[in-house]
């Protein structure tokens, strides 16, 4: 999913525009929790109908059936919760890559910066996107499929343009 902002800088280091950058989440921390209760309600209850039937060690093994899925479905849960925003100011493009709060943040002067897409030798898979600045760079939307990132090179554009006639109207 790519959201795009655009705001009007007061100040030469106020933001021009954002982009935040999150997987596709299909399924909701909410929903994880409905879905593993009655997981575990019908597990656990054909687990006990055994047991009554002299079966016992289908509890055990229902029981971690249930810890299994569960750590699956947590961990494809967590992995979808992370997010990449970029933010445009007059000068500077700021990344910032994590979950909950950020864990990697780059901050790059504009004018050295600039967006990469490295095409793909096969068609199995994806175009990589970098934004490089001087001899460094870091690759953005590693999850995007090959619409969305052809999306996030034409916002990477549209806020550059932005930004560049900021400056022009500013000068």
């Amino acid at each position: 999913m790519i959201r795009e902002e655009q705001f009007e800088p007061r100040g030469e280091l106020d933001p021009i525009g954002r982009i935040t950058l999150k997987p596709n989440q299909s399924l909701s921390w909410r929903a994880l929790r409905i879905f593993l209760i009655c997981f575990a309600l019908l597990s656990g209850s054909i687990a006990v109908a055994f047991l009554f039937l002299g079966y016992w060690v289908i509890l055990p093994l229902a029981g971690a059936e249930f810890l299994i899925v569960s750590l699956c479905l947590w961990l494809c849960l967590k992995r979808s919760a992370i997010q990449e925003v970029i933010t445009f100011s007059k000068s500077r493009i700021k990344i910032e890559k994590g979950s909950d709060v950020p864990s990697e943040i780059y901050s790059w002067e504009r004018f050295y910066t600039k967006l990469l897409v490295e095409s793909s030798t096969s068609s199995l898979h994806r175009n990589r996107t970098w934004i490089s600045h001087k001899n460094s760079k870091v690759e953005i939307g590693s999850f995007l499929t090959a619409t969305e990132q052809e999306r996030l090179v034409r916002s990477f554009g549209d806020l550059i343009t932005r930004s560049d006639n900021y400056q022009s109207a500013q000068g």
